[in-house]
């Protein structure tokens, strides 16, 4: 009867371990994808601001492609 409870613990001990655990996987996923997109949504909003400004696209395009050299 003793062990029982001892194996109830135990077990409710690895559950609130595992769930920083899954908090912080959940976060690193979401960086990871933040980290690969935010390239393309800041050339999708340089190019939306470029024709904005009644551009053309090839031009912008160039633009772009000499910003991102100097960096």
């Amino acid at each position: 009867m003793n062990s029982e409870p001892k194996i109830c613990v135990k077990k409710k001990f690895t559950k609130i371990k595992n769930i920083p655990l899954y908090i912080i996987g959940w976060f690193t996923i979401i960086f990871i994808c933040f980290l690969l997109f935010f390239p393309y949504y800041a050339k999708y909003q340089f190019m939306q601001k470029c024709r904005q400004e009644n551009h053309t696209a090839e031009w912008c395009q160039k633009v772009w492609h000499e910003l991102r050299e100097f960096d």
